[in-house]
């Protein structure tokens, strides 16, 4: 008998414990794989690009997507919408049209959602403009993790700083101001990457490249005296 109460006991208690376990709040997908954007995370949920420096009046901006599940060995289907009432930028003018649905790959965890741009609003010299973009419920996908399936694209003619400057470029080119960040343009012949990988990785970028040109800039406020957008001079650093 004491047995049999102590099996009822177990398997009761086994039973509340199933029954109390409480979904994941941050996840919004169940059947379906989920889909969300790596550049979207608690703390931020934008990115900026920058046309200066760039001759092309058009580009590509390459945002990283990640489903939450496991990848197939067939294509699925994604979709990805701009939220207008969260967008002030121009279908047409400041980007292209998005595509019904995407196509994510066999096999792959991750990879890249492409979004066109243009460059040639003159406003984008004197305001940013915003493209929402939001991923939502397609036949293979549903989205991801609820902060991290929107994601807004600063779009601008003007200098920006990079996200991974305080801790890739700082060692090479030193603090950030936007006077030294235009002088690195004028001196590279472009601007940086968008993210830290194309920094590191990227070709015709890398460390070797940057320290060159970190080496370069350094040398020029040796040469040339002067200020930052404060009205701070700017002192030459060492280049590591």
């Amino acid at each position: 008998m004491k047995k049999i109460i102590y099996n009822i006991t177990v398997v009761a208690l086994l039973l509340a414990a199933c029954f109390s376990c409480e979904p994941n709040e941050g996840l919004v997908y169940k059947e379906k794989d989920g889909l969300y954007f790596l550049s979207a995370t608690k703390n931020t949920d934008s990115v900026y690009y920058s046309f200066l420096g760039k001759i092309n009046s058009v580009d590509t901006l390459k945002l990283p997507i990640q489903i939450l599940g496991t990848p197939t060995d067939q294509d699925r289907t994604f979709k990805v919408v701009v939220d207008q009432e969260n967008s002030t930028a121009v279908e047409g003018v400041h980007y292209e049209a998005l595509k019904e649905s995407y196509v994510f790959n066999a096999n792959n965890f991750k990879q890249n959602f492409n979004l066109v741009l243009y460059k040639d609003d003159p406003a984008l010299e004197l305001e940013d403009k915003v493209i929402a973009l939001k991923v939502v419920e397609s036949d293979d996908f549903n989205p991801g993790y609820t902060h991290r399936t929107n994601l807004k694209v600063y779009v601008t003619n003007r200098i920006i700083k990079p996200s991974y400057w305080d801790t890739l470029l700082y060692l090479f080119f030193g603090e950030y101001s936007k006077v030294k960040h235009n002088v690195a343009i004028n001196l590279m012949g472009k601007d940086f990457p968008f993210t830290y990988d194309e920094a590191r990785f990227g070709a015709g970028w890398g460390i070797t490249y940057l320290q060159i040109q970190g080496r370069n800039c350094a040398e020029y406020f040796i040469d040339n005296d002067v200020n930052d957008e404060d009205g701070n001079k700017i002192y030459p650093w060492p280049v590591y």
